[in-house]
């Protein structure tokens, strides 16, 4: 902390200290040299300086500093110093890493000179947040900071490459290894991901012969064809580096199409003439199917193969035709037209089960069609920006669509009424994206797409862009082709055919620890997959706006999290989920937060082999515009529903100290699916943090817990109709705590009117209260029994409570889950039985799930952690 450096021994004993004279705060140190005696120490300062300082050469116990580093402009986070090349590097908060040369041939050496020179030689510049870490390597220096980035520099201090690694979160921690070749970091999504240092990435250019190349595709690993501006169709042989002739298409003259088929065994092209021609792929060469002409004879804007076997093509007014390969001859089977647009012409189609076909157009608009009908099926507008669709795709039951507006939609396909059902929404930080790529049969497909003139390879599950390229931009030819573990990436740029090859294993990585939140985690839930089952769906969301589907199996604690989807529809962070049971495979949930947006999402689990899947689609989107200039943010803090004769009703405490009723519509044709219904000022300039609804014989009991450590109990059984009663009065109020509740659990005998609330606070108290509930003529009365209030048990906020018959769980913001034992005669007894320590950060919650005698205890906040309490071991030792 103030620049000392100790030396112990191998019981961790102090032998012996030394300290610089100059005793500032230091926020890192790199120690040079690992024998005691010829130990220098350079240590980064809070004043944007390194020290330099010997311990040992020094008879007092304070040592002076021998050289000072300067020229950063901000706190000093790494330093790194490799005796090899005999260079130092430093990163610091002023967004830059700078790179220091040495004159003599070892550090030691130089600093005995008079005087001393030790240079800055680069700055690097190239993140765009503060730089954490720094490392040198042989060939290279690697840098990672705030902004998620690591940057990899040559020995001149030229940018080389970058990495996102953790989801675009800080880079805490990164370490190499040149001997394996391997990159391991640790971010701020919770994740430790390892990949190669090096990628080999081989680039060739191509001027081609007799032509200008027009368009190109890939169609084995050594082959490229290429259609030229007059019409000829070429192919390039990579291996024995030959051009060769295929055919010449005087059709094709200045306008032509190129596309080839999902597997890659046929290929078609079309022009201004509205002819066809169809080639089949044989080993090292392009066979000559035939050809065919629409009667137009007009104009094919764009051709889209569907299967090896069908073809779509777009013609003059929006004219599609679904065209049949047969072995000698294509035939058109369907046509159907588009709907008038400006831009009325195809950019991407695809199969969705045996009939039906899925067109986007250059509007942005999705088209369903059905060989059983001319006419469209479903229309939905503006399912991307007015660019266009650029891929649609079918698989796994899902249809994915991606535009160039930095959009994946996903949808479910309903096959009675033949409609797609979107159900996620994902933004990724760069806005063309062209197509998937199917990296392995088991792995999750990647993106393509385009950032200004850069090609990108994005991981969108995991948001971590793999491969990068410039090449001039998307609207350029351009194709990709994988086998095994092979990736080619061709294009054409100043007439010349370019081809970049590298292994697509040494660009993915791998996840040694799978990220979870990038931020806090707010709420947590947990679904039980099915009665007999040790397994759970957990469902998350926080900070970083995102909501998270894992899977865990509780019947090995070794087994690892398995992650289904992240859901990105929230525009601020999350505060509460709620979810409701509809039937044994069917939950509705609710998640709310900032910018009063609530979401209403339908999750249904299912049995796809030996497996539990979870499919989670969104029903609707409700967003309260804010009313006037200057008004602040209104956030729901939390969402509790209560059906009333067979209809559904959400109860959402919001952070002005509202509660508002909303009716849900699951099957609502016109799309509202939310309709407000009522308001409740509980409260005035208060926080509303808790709500619940108490039901006692035929009334409906609001309990709201708010930023005043009041329990407030109201009778809302009136409130549930559209037309205003007045405001209703409270039953009751128990003042809790000093300020905010931020948890509650509770338990309700009806049988004897006997409620008890377990309340944890801002305060760092545990209160529990009793109460007897009873009705009174026409309205409920709330009796306050007995109290007991904890104040030493925490040191923080208590921000998780779980209550049973006989114990009960609490956890803090101070890092402490605590198990306590309780009963209730005339007042109640309590007894702290066991203290857990959890390495959560910021812990904002608490679930329990209860197996038998052991319950797992799940905190969340940065992170989140699984801690084992075994009750019949705690409770036979207490007794």
């Amino acid at each position: 902390m103030h620049n000392v450096v100790t030396l112990l021994d191998s019981f961790l004993d102090v032998v012996e200290d030394k300290e610089c004279m100059e005793r500032c705060i230091s926020y890192c140190a790199q120690v040079v040299d690992d024998n005691w005696n010829n130990l220098i120490i350079l240590s980064g300062t809070v004043f944007s300086q390194i020290l330099v300082w010997w311990p040992t050469k020094s008879a007092d116990k304070l040592c002076p500093v021998l050289y000072r580093l300067i020229g950063h402009k901000g706190v000093i986070f790494s330093i790194d110093y490799n005796p090899t090349l005999n260079i130092i590097c430093s990163t610091s908060d002023d967004r830059t890493a700078k790179v220091w040369s040495i004159k003599n041939e070892t550090l030691a050496k130089e600093l005995t000179q008079n005087p001393i020179s030790i240079n800055l030689k680069h700055t690097l510049i190239g993140h765009t947040a503060r730089v954490f870490k720094c490392k040198i390597l042989s060939d290279s220096i690697i840098t990672a900071g705030e902004d998620g980035i690591v940057n990899f520099w040559d020995k001149n201090g030229e940018l080389i490459k970058k990495s996102d690694v953790h989801q675009e979160g800080p880079v805490w921690s990164l370490d190499c290894c040149e001997k394996t070749d391997t990159i391991v970091t640790g971010g701020g999504d919770c994740g430790v991901f390892m990949f190669k240092l090096h990628s080999k990435v081989l680039k060739s250019s191509l001027e081609t012969e007799l032509d200008n190349p027009r368009k190109l595709l890939i169609f084995s690993l050594d082959n490229v064809a290429y259609l030229t501006e007059n019409g000829l169709f070429l192919m390039y042989k990579r291996k024995a580096q030959q051009f060769a002739g295929l055919a010449v298409h005087e059709d094709l003259k200045s306008y032509g199409l190129l596309e080839k088929s999902p597997c890659g065994c046929r290929i078609a092209l079309a022009g201004y003439r509205g002819t066809i021609h169809v080639y089949r792929v044989v080993p090292r060469w392009l066979d000559y199917m035939y050809s065919c002409q629409i009667k137009s004879e007009e104009r094919i804007y764009s051709i889209h193969w569907l299967s090896c076997q069908m073809l779509l093509t777009c013609g003059a007014k929006g004219v599609l035709t679904l065209w049949i390969m047969q072995e000698t001859v294509m035939m058109p089977i369907h046509f159907w037209e588009l709907p008038h647009s400006k831009e009325r012409w195809s950019t991407a189609a695809c199969f969705c089960g045996i009939k039906t076909v899925l067109v986007g157009d250059r509007r942005g608009t999705l088209y369903v069609y059905s060989t059983d009908s001319s006419q469209p099926l479903q229309i939905i507008k503006k399912a991307h920006n007015y660019l266009g669709i650029s891929a649609v795709y079918f698989r796994n039951d899902k249809v994915i669509s991606l535009g160039r507006n930095s959009t994946i939609n996903e949808y479910i396909f309903d096959n009675k009424k033949q409609h797609l059902i979107q159900i996620s929404s994902h933004k990724v930080p760069f806005t063309w994206l062209t197509s998937l790529l199917t990296q392995k049969s088991t792995g999750p497909p990647l993106l393509q797409g385009f950032s200004g003139t850069n090609f990108i390879i994005y991981d969108y599950i995991a948001r971590r862009t793999l491969f990068e390229v410039e090449c001039g931009g998307g609207h350029r030819s351009w194709d990709v082709f994988v086998t095994g573990d092979n990736l080619i990436f061709s294009y054409i740029k100043n007439k010349r055919i370019n081809i970049i090859e590298c292994s697509l294993g040494d660009v993915v990585g791998v996840d040694v620890i799978k990220g979870y939140h990038l931020n806090e985690v707010n709420v947590l839930k947990t679904i039980k997959c099915d009665r007999e089952s040790l397994e759970y769906f957990f469902i998350s969301g926080g900070e970083d706006t995102v909501i998270r589907l894992c899977f865990k199996s509780f019947k090995d604690d070794l087994s690892d999290f398995k992650y289904f989807n992240v859901l990105k529809s929230h525009l601020s962070s999350i505060r509460t989920i709620s979810l409701t049971k509809v039937n044994e495979d069917k939950y509705f949930m609710f998640s709310g937060g900032g910018r009063s947006q609530i979401i209403f999402w339908e999750l249904s689990i299912d049995k796809v082999g030996n497996e539990n899947v979870v499919n989670c689609s969104e029903k609707f989107n409700y967003y309260e515009e804010v009313s006037h200039k200057g008004d602040s943010e209104t956030r729901v803090m939390d969402l509790t529903t209560v059906t009333i004769k067979e209809t559904m009703f959400l109860l959402a405490g919001y952070s002005d100290g509202i509660v508002r009723i909303f009716k849900v519509n699951p099957d609502n044709s016109n799309g509202t699916k939310l309709v407000y219904v009522n308001h409740i000022p509980i409260y005035k300039f208060k926080c509303i943090f808790k709500i619940s609804i108490l039901i006692v014989e035929n009334y409906f009991i609001l309990t709201t817990m708010a930023s005043d450590g009041y329990i407030v109990f109201t009778n809302v059984t009136n409130e549930f109709v559209e037309v205003q009663t007045g405001n209703p009065q409270p039953l009751a109020s128990v003042k809790a705590h000093q300020s905010g509740i931020n948890s509650y659990s509770s338990l309700y005998t009806p049988s004897s009117g006997e409620l008890v609330y377990l309340t944890g606070g801002d305060d760092t108290a545990i209160v529990l209260n009793a109460f007897n509930v009873r009705r009174n003529e026409d309205n409920i009365k709330l009796e306050c029994l007995c109290s007991f209030s904890g104040q030493n048990y925490h040191g923080a906020q208590v921000t998780g409570t779980y209550i049973t018959e006989n114990y009960f769980l609490t956890a803090s913001i101070d890092q402490k889950v605590l198990l306590f034992t309780w009963n209730l005669r005339d007042k109640f007894s309590v007894d702290c039985v066991k203290v857990f320590r959890s390495g959560i950060c910021d812990i904002q919650g608490m679930e329990c799930v209860l197996l038998g005698d052991v319950v797992k205890v799940i905190v969340y906040g940065r992170g989140c952690e699984i801690i084992t309490c075994r009750l019949l071991d705690t409770f036979s030792k207490v007794n």
